[in-house]
């Protein structure tokens, strides 16, 4: 609002002087300067607005981050012990909110929690290094699965690491496709329980 209303006082103040030229150079004689006086404070009028919608615009729809601002992001969080990788870096910005989604490739013979403790830290270093982001929300991804898509639409069929049954004669909680020697090509659908 402030912008809006400095840019009304500028285009006030030079359209002012573009119609005292005008004024003046009517008074002797020369009466075109009151036509291309017009046009040119039409012209002034018609940028400020298009500056002004353009900016608001950007602010009501989802716009990236700058690319540069992007890599920054990835340094750091590639700077993680424990990180082997980041892809699927996504930032927006949104009604001066900055927000920030992003997978992160972590060794795949930690546990759970390990995983999200190193997804923690790299959402503490980011928010510490970039004050402006408000919202940051991250997955944890044991191998690196990027451009895959989305990993249940892009394929019904997914390998996950050599299932171990508790006991003796369990079977997976999924229905299993081919197998190889060290992965379990699997469905991802729950077996029925009877």
């Amino acid at each position: 609002m402030l912008e809006a209303n400095a840019w009304h006082h500028r285009s006030d103040v030079l359209s002012t002087g573009v119609v005292m030229v005008a004024l003046i150079g009517s008074q002797f004689g020369a009466a075109w300067i009151d036509t291309v006086a017009a046009v040119i404070v039409g012209l002034m009028v018609g940028k400020v607005g298009w500056d002004l919608l353009w900016e608001s615009g950007r602010e009501l729809v989802d716009t990236a981050l700058p690319v540069a601002t992007q890599e920054e992001m990835r340094q750091m969080a590639m700077s993680v012990p424990g990180v082997h990788g980041i892809h699927d870096l996504r930032t927006r910005q949104s009604a001066g909110r900055t927000m920030l989604d992003l997978h992160v490739v972590v060794p795949p013979r930690i546990s759970v929690s390990e995983g999200h403790e190193i997804g923690n830290e790299v959402s503490r270093r980011l928010r510490n290094g970039f004050p402006s982001l408000t919202d940051l929300t991250f997955h944890i991804d044991p191998e690196d699965d990027s451009g895959e898509g989305i990993p249940a639409a892009s394929r019904a069929c997914r390998c996950v690491p050599r299932w171990r049954p508790p006991w003796p004669g369990a079977g997976p909680p999924w229905r299993c496709g081919r197998r190889s020697a060290r992965w379990n090509c699997t469905t991802w659908r729950a077996r029925s329980p009877w």
